[in-house]
C-alpha cells in the first residue's frame, strides 16, 4: 500500500495508480485547437531516483469528448488497479522515423498553417475550500493542459495545476497564462469539466 492518485472520468473509475516502486505520478489533459480529436487523457509514471534503471510506464490514454469532468482523488494509501506498460509494449509496431527530422522551425510553420477546428476551451475547476473557478483560453490560445502530479520529494501533496499558451510563448519557451495553481491533500480531491 503507498500513496496513490485515482481518476474518474465522468463519474466512472477508470485507473488508480500507487506508488509503490515510482518517484512521480502524472495526470495530465492537454487539448488544442486544431487537433481532430477535442482533449486527451494521459495518466503516466516513474522512477528517476538513483543510477538504477530508470522506468516509465503509462496507466491509462483516452480521448475525450467536450463536456468530459475528469476527477482526480490523493489517496493516502492504495494499490494500483492495474498494472503500468511501457511505451514498447503499447505501441510495439512504431517504427524510429527515418530520413532528417523536422526543424523546430518548420514544425511551427506547420502548426501555425493549420486551421483551426474549434476557437477555446472552457474550463471548470473545484478544489477543497474554494469556490469553483470557471475560465477559459483566449483567442490567441493554441493549447491548455490541466496536470495533477505527485513525486516523492513532496509524498504528503500533489500538485493542480491549469494553464493555456500561445504558439508564440511555446516558441520563446516562455509561460502561457495560469487560470489555476494549487496543492490538494491526502484524502482530497480536484474535478474539471473541459468543454468548447
Amino acid at each position: 500500500m503507498a500513496p496513490a492518485l485515482s481518476v474518474k472520468v465522468n463519474g466512472e473509475h477508470l485507473v488508480t495508480v500507487a506508488a509503490d516502486g515510482l518517484d512521480m505520478i502524472d495526470v495530465q489533459v492537454h487539448g488544442d485547437v486544431i487537433d481532430d480529436y477535442f482533449a486527451s487523457l494521459h495518466v503516466s509514471g516513474g522512477y528517476h531516483g538513483d543510477n538504477s534503471e530508470h522506468t516509465y510506464l503509462i496507466w491509462a490514454e483516452r480521448q475525450l469528448e467536450p463536456g468530459a469532468e475528469i476527477e482526480v482523488a490523493f489517496l493516502e494509501s492504495a494499490v494500483s488497479s492495474q498494472p503500468g506498460k511501457t511505451i514498447d509494449e503499447l505501441y510495439p509496431e512504431d517504427e524510429v522515423p527515418r530520413g532528417p527530422l523536422p526543424t523546430s522551425e518548420m514544425i511551427f510553420e506547420q502548426l501555425t498553417a493549420r486551421p483551426k477546428i474549434r476557437e477555446r476551451f472552457h474550463f471548470d475547476l473545484e478544489l477543497p475550500g474554494s469556490p469553483k473557478i470557471s475560465a477559459m483560453t483566449s483567442a490567441e490560445d493554441h493549447s491548455f493542459a490541466f496536470s495533477v502530479s505527485w513525486t516523492a520529494f513532496h509524498p504528503e501533496r500533489a500538485r493542480v495545476s491549469l494553464h493555456s499558451t500561445t504558439l508564440a510563448n511555446i516558441r520563446s519557451n516562455t509561460n502561457g497564462t495560469y487560470h489555476a495553481e494549487s496543492r490538494i491533500g491526502v484524502n482530497q480531491g480536484v474535478k474539471v469539466r473541459v468543454d468548447a
